[in-house]
């Protein structure tokens, strides 16, 4: 794995470029705007329910043009999925309560992809080159036993990333650069034009997890199973049409 150094001299001056940073009232999301302004960056605050399409997208064409994009918003399991709360002896089924983790799905996947979508949306609108940058969290990679639908989320980002990462790189000639990253479970702001890392965050350690993934796939997916899937794959790329 390759480990990183980042340091605050390390980010470029930012000054003409604007963000917008879902989850940015506190937390994680506020210590990144901080950084962003303290950079010189342009950071619009406003409210905004992410899980209300028709807000995003108001806030999408509110913020105008747009050079970074960081979807972070996310919240952790409101209940404990393996609680014994479900007597199926009851004879009415409807006596029995949905559980209330769709929450957790609907901000940190559904919202999360419809920030991306519509990210990508403002970028190719303006003809204009952009950073994605989606918030995952360490338990993407390694689930967290307490937090089984928090940690399947996160997973679930990743997954969003990494299929998305090929088709913004192949998108068609003249088209804007975009690139797409997660970082687990903090931001992160640098220089680099990367596309499709994931860089997981542990105290002040900072390990990028998606390119050794890459190389030894292989390994954990097997030769034949790699090549067939490429194969599978390229018969069902609809980018050109």
């Amino acid at each position: 794995m390759t480990s990183l150094n980042f340091a605050l001299d390390n980010i470029p001056d930012l000054t003409g470029k604007k963000v917008l940073i879902t989850g940015a009232s506190s937390g994680i999301g506020l210590a990144t705007a901080r950084i962003f302004v303290q950079k010189g960056a342009a950071i619009e605050y406003r409210n905004c329910d992410i899980c209300k399409w028709y807000q995003l997208v108001s806030a999408f064409q509110h913020a105008g043009i747009l050079d970074i994009v960081i979807s972070n918003a996310g919240i952790i399991d409101q209940s404990q999925y393996l609680a014994d709360d479900i007597d199926l002896s009851l004879d009415a089924a409807d006596k029995i309560p949905e559980p209330t983790y769709y929450p957790v799905l609907d901000i940190n996947i559904r919202a999360t992809m419809n920030v991306t979508k519509l990210a990508i949306a403002s970028f190719r609108n303006h003809s204009r080159d952009g950073s994605i940058v989606l918030l995952s969290s360490a338990a993407g990679y390694w689930s967290e036993q307490s937090l089984p639908v928090y940690s399947a989320s996160k997973a679930a980002v990743l997954g969003f990333m990494r299929a998305l990462r090929s088709g913004l790189r192949s998108s068609a000639k003249g088209s804007p650069n975009i690139t797409i990253n997660a970082v687990a479970p903090g931001a992160t702001i640098t220089a680099l034009r990367w596309n499709g890392r994931g860089i997981v965050t542990i105290g002040d350690t900072y390990v990028e997890v998606e390119g050794p993934l890459r190389e030894t796939r292989q390994t954990w997916f097997g030769e034949k199973s790699e090549e067939l899937t490429r194969m599978q794959q390229g018969a069902m790329d609809v980018t050109d049409i």
